[in-house]
């Protein structure tokens, strides 16, 4: 996962299934910090992250569309 890929956030009752776009990795926390749809900055841990397949350059990824994602197990 790199800056600016699009996310969908899993296994985190509030934000499940939200579409995300990733901002930054924190090295201290191991976390990665997403934008979610409300536009805000959410700290999410990578195990709770599915990088969303064949996102479009451009596609708004803040917005909660259906999408093939890819989970990292």
């Amino acid at each position: 996962m790199k800056v600016g890929d699009c996310v969908r956030i899993h296994g985190l009752y509030v934000l499940n299934d939200l579409m995300a776009t990733a901002d930054s990795f924190c090295e201290t926390t191991g976390r990665w910090e997403v934008k979610i749809p409300d536009g805000s900055i959410k700290a999410i841990n990578p195990e709770n992250l599915a990088l969303v397949v064949g996102a479009e350059l451009g596609q708004d990824c803040t917005a909660d569309a259906d999408a093939d994602v890819v989970l990292d197990e």
